[in-house]
């Protein structure tokens, strides 16, 4: 079509001129020069070649459209609108965003993703993944989950649950690793996940941070427009922390294809299987609770800090703050503030609650047992606090079975139904069961007998009475 154009012009042009020596030729040199003559010869050629030239201005090359580009998809995120025709090179502005216009691709580059911009990172994930200062070992596990949502052959791997016993420090792991690896994402977020509404607040604040929604809307409206979001972008890190179950959960997941989105769940529920790649979090080795108590407190190993570490039970939460203590106290030993545990046992811990997420130790397992709706498996959890931590037999209880409570009584009888009472325990972590021996840990023991007073001496009396091996 632009070769007919050109040649539009230059038949235009000639029809002119021929005009134009028409018109010189009856003026200076033909004999008679009246308005007939000029009519009849010179006009014609010199209108038409006008409106030749008129009309090659309406004619523009094959496909496009004056002051229009016609796009058939966009997606401004990969920065890449394919657009129909050979548009000429050019440059507009577009929302913010520069638009380049060049053949047949139109790259559409928003600010945040301008190549010699600095990049901006969303307000939460400075705050979710900013250093965490006291923050040791781990390494292993660290490494493991990274290589883990690096092997794209399954698609399960996209999403990872670290499960385990609250204040065990899953939050901290899923928080180091946002931190170690922030250059690698476009964008990570952190859900709320203990309640819906948590979830629907962070979604909310998510959909107005990214630019998603401009206007109010409904839970449901930004919940959809959130998970739309993910399903069509790529390079993002979302962990849900303290996700109470698979159920609650669902709703609030994208459908991961492949790709770099990545999915972290913390919880104390222990069954992600169906959708997650499992990692079951454990104890601080002694090595591991020394490290870091002495990178919390700045005191050397000693005698005392391994019996700290001994009687907190290796558990990161109560060492934590077991060493923020100690690092507040001008001239503060291991020694002395374990004769103090001695003396006070919670009540050291009540009044000093983690300083991420916001809970003392007591409150932190109070939100597990609020979860247990298993009338069994309360009293079950209330004789466990007044056995030794370990080694608890399952054979016990039913030898016992004459002496306990009801309906404890009735359920131990009944084989399915014990199971049933057992699987409520096991799956918030609470307890742990390995080769029929039970196993709970000493705090949450302690926190147990502690709100059961003043029945405290009944419990102790279902024990005593069977004469116990573990008592």
């Amino acid at each position: 079509m632009r070769k007919g154009k050109n040649i539009l012009i230059v038949i235009s042009l000639i029809f002119i001129v021929a005009g134009l020596i028409v018109a010189w030729y009856l003026r200076f040199k033909a004999e008679k020069t009246d308005l007939s003559d000029f009519i009849l010869k010179a006009l014609p050629l010199l209108t038409t070649g006008a409106i030749g030239l008129v009309l090659q201005m309406f004619i523009k090359p094959s496909g496009e459209k004056a002051n229009t580009v016609n796009v058939n998809t966009c997606d401004s995120n990969k920065g890449i609108v394919i657009a129909q025709g050979n548009a000429e090179i050019k440059e507009i502005k577009q929302e913010n965003a520069e638009v380049i216009i060049k053949d047949s691709l139109v790259n559409i580059i928003p600010p945040s993703q301008d190549p010699q911009a600095e990049k901006k990172n969303l307000p939460n994930l400075k705050q979710f993944t900013a250093p965490t200062p006291h923050f040791t070992g781990r390494k292993e596990l660290l490494e493991k989950i990274r290589q883990t949502f690096e092997n794209n052959e399954e698609t399960i791997n996209l999403t990872q649950a670290i499960v385990g016993l609250g204040g065990i420090g899953k939050t901290q792991i899923a928080r180091k690793y946002a931190s170690n690896y922030r250059n690698e994402y476009e964008y990570i977020w952190s859900v709320n996940a203990e309640t819906n509404s948590g979830m629907d607040s962070s979604f909310q604040d998510f959909a107005q941070e990214a630019g998603i929604i401009n206007d109010a809307k409904d839970t449901n409206a930004i919940k959809k427009e959130v998970l739309k979001w993910m399903y069509n972008n790529d390079n993002w890190l979302f962990i849900y922390d303290n996700a109470e179950n698979v159920e609650t959960l669902q709703p609030y997941l994208p459908e991961n294809r492949t790709g770099r989105r990545h999915v972290l769940i913390t919880s104390r529920y222990k069954y992600w299987k169906s959708i997650a790649k499992e990692i079951s979090l454990e104890l601080f080795s002694p090595d591991e609770a020394a490290e870091f108590l002495t990178h919390r407190t700045d005191l050397p190993t000693d005698e005392h800090q391994k019996a700290l570490a001994e009687r907190l039970g290796y558990l990161s939460l109560a060492l934590e703050q077991a060493g923020a203590f100690i690092s507040q106290k001008d001239d503060y030993s291991y020694e002395k503030y374990l004769m103090r545990l001695k003396k006070y046992h919670l009540e050291m811990f009540k009044n000093n609650p983690d300083i991420y997420s916001k809970k003392s130790v007591d409150a932190t397992w109070n939100i597990s047992f609020q979860s247990i709706e298993n009338e069994s498996s309360k009293q079950l959890l209330h004789l466990f606090a007044f056995l030794a931590p370990v080694n608890i037999g399952r054979y016990w209880f039913i030898q016992a079975k004459d002496v306990l409570p009801q309906p404890l009584k009735e359920t131990v009888a009944d084989e399915h139904e014990f199971e049933d009472a057992i699987e409520e325990l096991t799956k918030y972590s609470l307890v742990t069961l390995k080769d029929d021996a039970f196993s709970i840990h000493r705090l949450v023991q302690e926190v147990i007998r502690d709100s059961l007073k003043p029945n405290e001496a009944q419990w102790q009396n279902y024990c005593i009475n069977h004469n116990c091996p573990n008592f």
